[in-house]
């Protein structure tokens, strides 16, 4: 667990030190911009709280979270529903719907806000969506738990891979173009 979390941390800090360097972001000015891409790469996860409170009362890690909860053990909490997230079914935000809706949103937020701690935020928000996809693609190969969602959008099984290049591409063009 601790483990994802370094590596979601150590994506963030390797894409935002390319970012910051293109768009001179080291003065304290630009904090905010830093401060948006820790936050950011947090939310993403908080979908895994959602389900278990309101679809999977029952599982082995959302009674774990409650129990770390009940004891004020709050990031041990986090870590009990992370851990098992490969046991949750439906997921709002790791699906490929959500995935597009937010990329159209990150575009927005990148053309028409001058608050860099917005641009964090979508920032790091969407490169955790693409290190969970990522990784899905290695140790799985395929990207299959990420066909739920607001509506059920499908990538062919032969395309996983070809997908992922795409919106990394669009992805890399949007933070360094915009």
């Amino acid at each position: 667990m601790k483990q994802k979390l370094l590596v979601h941390y150590l994506f963030l800090f390797s894409f935002f030190i390319f970012v910051a360097i293109r768009r001179n972001f080291f003065s304290l000015g630009s904090f905010p911009f830093w401060i948006g891409g820790l936050i950011g790469t947090f939310l993403p996860d908080l979908d895994h709280i959602f389900y278990s409170f309101f679809y999977k009362e029952e599982s082995k890690s959302f009674l774990s979270f409650k129990t770390f909860l009940s004891q004020k053990k709050y990031v041990s909490a986090f870590y009990s529903l992370l851990e098992n997230d490969d046991s949750i079914g439906v997921s709002a935000f790791h699906s490929f719907s959500f995935q597009l809706l937010f990329f159209i949103l990150t575009f927005w937020i990148f053309t028409s806000s001058s608050s860099l701690f917005a641009v964090g935020l979508v920032l790091a928000f969407t490169l955790h969506l693409l290190v969970n996809q990522l990784s899905d693609l290695l140790v799985k190969g395929n990207l299959d738990s990420w066909s739920s969602g607001f509506f059920r959008l499908e990538i062919p099984k032969g395309k996983h891979l070809f997908y992922w290049l795409s919106i990394f591409a669009l992805f890399v063009l949007i933070s360094f173009v915009f």
